[in-house]
């Protein structure tokens, strides 16, 4: 299971299956009942087999749309031609794909480029996935922002708005559970990070030194910490610390 389609399962957007007869005389371009389709068959029916040159078609599975190539379409389909398929209502597999990047990178921004997707633990790729819901609703939202309502000349309303308001609370609705399991996990764009407030010594300009904690009674000589200093890993994601192992200092960062 991939995380987009774990989003499409909490979205419960499953692909329907539909099949459209077209009959000669055909134009060269076939407009499906359905847009954002996938998985389409074309069957000639005059031969009854299955169209499997793909230079002989185009689709344009967003706005479902089928352009036969064929110079001479009566020739090539004298009975026509079945196209069937699968349809989504909101989202195409590749608009869930791109919304489950887009969350997974902002979880990724800060662990460096040797931890992949594959190394995070199952509750956060659930968390990842409910966040790709919350994505995938702010663009729908986007698309239906557009529309108004539609009044006729004999009274007959069609409240568009609707759509969008259901819209928006489902989308407040995943919003408040996505920020609830980041938050818990600590992860995403709010996550908290822990970091030790440095002083600057007003006479020298330097940074005041860390000491290591001990006892009121404790005899022993003072140890100084030296804490790593923030740097960019080498393939520009910013906040992370490079480590050097044997001084535990940053490297580029405390001289030896």
């Amino acid at each position: 299971m991939t995380i987009a389609s774990d989003a499409r399962n909490l979205l419960r957007d499953f692909p329907k299956y539909f099949e459209q007869v077209f009959t000669a005389p055909m134009q060269s371009t076939l407009h499906l009942s359905h847009p954002l389709v996938s998985n389409l068959r074309i069957v000639n029916r005059a031969t009854r087999a299955a169209i499997t040159d793909s230079g002989s078609y185009a689709v344009d599975v967003r706005n479902g749309l089928v352009r036969l190539n064929a110079e001479d379409l009566d020739a090539a389909y004298p009975s026509g031609v079945v196209v069937g398929g699968y349809f989504y209502e909101w989202f195409l597999p590749e608009d869930l794909e791109f919304h489950a990047r887009f969350v997974a990178q902002e979880h990724m921004m800060s662990r460096g480029s040797d931890t992949t997707v594959a190394n995070l633990s199952p509750v956060e790729l659930n968390v990842i996935a409910m966040g790709t819901v919350t994505q995938a609703l702010w663009s729908l939202l986007s698309e239906f922002a557009t529309e108004y309502d539609v009044i006729n000349p004999e009274g007959i309303s069609v409240p568009v708005r609707q759509r969008f308001q259901q819209v928006m609370q489902l989308f407040q609705v995943w919003q408040k559970k996505y920020e609830e399991g980041a938050t818990a996990l600590n992860v995403g764009f709010n996550r908290i990070s822990v970091t030790e407030i440095r002083r600057v010594s007003r006479l020298t300009g330097r940074l005041v030194p860390i000491f290591e904690e001990r006892e009121v009674d404790d005899p022993s000589y003072p140890r100084r910490i030296l804490p790593a200093i923030e740097a960019p890993f080498a393939d520009g994601n910013e906040g992370g610390f490079v480590i050097n192992g044997d001084t535990g200092a940053a490297v580029g960062g405390w001289p030896m």
